[in-house]
């Protein structure tokens, strides 16, 4: 349940952040139904008088259009959208230089994405945004004229009046910068609780108005927050805890690899063994010898996957997000389109 003055505080400072203005024309290709659409765009709009330009449904070479058409200079969505505008064959035939800048949230950015972000489609002040839909949602960004490295591989800082917490998962004991543990939140951003559901409200809001986001993070020396993956796609592998947030970082790294997505494969002797499912460029062919040889210098050996998929696109919810147990679903029929 989410408060007018929730909802209100994202779109200003999700807007704010971006130094929205009523010249700003923004393409709106995220679904109206989530929290990114009817919040982050249209409330982040209209909190400054900016335009909204709006696609019935997300289409890549349709968004390509509606940029140069409409001129937009502002555009948001999700990773798996901008990759695919990015490998559309009108990417670069269509003009999108207006783009000034915009918002990438849902999911890691991976350097060479925000790199493509900036270059192919022009958007120099590309910037990642973290929320929930609890969080009404907005919790941290970067600015658009930060440094590209930290818009890709941190979620920024917490937005105005926003407070943050890493704790032990367990016993909610705040933990040292440096150090992963669940991410709290405290604000006006914060939601009232769930519908009828006291139980799960009780879990999600523990006292003095924090809320638990079930996503793991550590906070830089510097102030800036890493998501390093969630509590619940945790893998556990012969009682090694692992993040899949860490190894799809390093994966989508290769050239070939257009997106990566890695789960926990049932092992009978493990519990867990780790699956990694790539998306790959045209003409590319999966390689696993190569991954596993390439990631033996960089992660601990139980890390590196032992099951390999190459997939042409992820299950993903309405809001562009990949449903992973879906994905483990098909490793174990060893299905692979």
């Amino acid at each position: 349940m989410l408060r007018h003055a929730n909802v209100l505080h994202s779109g200003y400072a999700l807007g704010g952040q971006l130094g929205t203005t009523p010249e700003d024309r923004l393409a709106v290709i995220v679904p109206m139904f989530h929290c990114f659409g009817c919040v982050v765009c249209v409330l982040g709009a209209f909190c400054y008088g900016a335009t909204l330009c709006l696609l019935p449904s997300f289409e890549p070479g349709a968004a390509l259009r509606l940029v140069e058409e409409e001129k937009c200079t502002l555009i948001h969505g999700v990773p798996t959208m901008f990759s695919a505008m990015i490998a559309h064959a009108d990417c670069g035939r269509r003009n999108t230089s207006t783009l000034r800048a915009g918002l990438a949230a849902g999911a890691p950015v991976p350097v060479p994405l925000m790199r493509a972000i900036v270059e192919k489609l022009g958007c120099k002040g590309m910037s990642v945004t973290y929320g929930l839909t609890e969080a009404a949602p907005g919790v941290s960004g970067t600015a658009p004229d930060g440094p590209l490295e930290a818009r890709a591989a941190t979620i920024g800082r917490p937005l105005p009046g926003v407070e943050v917490r890493i704790v032990d998962p367990a016993t909610l004991e705040e933990l040292p910068d440096g150090r992963s543990g669940e991410l709290l939140v405290r604000g006006p951003n914060v939601m009232a609780g769930y519908h009828d559901d006291p139980h799960g409200t009780a879990h999600a809001l523990p006292g003095e108005g924090w809320l638990r986001t079930g996503d793991l993070a550590l906070r830089d020396p510097d102030g800036y927050l890493r998501v390093v993956g969630r509590s619940k796609d945790i893998i556990i592998r012969g009682g090694e805890n692992i993040a899949p947030a860490e190894i799809e970082n390093l994966l989508r790294e290769h050239p070939d690899v257009v997106d990566a997505a890695v789960v926990g494969v049932p092992c009978d002797r493990l519990g867990e063994a780790v699956g990694a499912a790539l998306i790959l460029r045209a003409g590319a062919t999966l390689d696993a010898a190569e991954h596993t040889a390439r990631l033996a210098g960089r992660l601990a050996s139980f890390k590196i996957p032992e099951h390999w998929l190459q997939v042409e696109g992820f299950p993903l919810t309405g809001s562009g997000k990949v449903q992973k147990f879906r994905l483990r679903e098909r490793f174990g029929t060893g299905k692979a389109g």
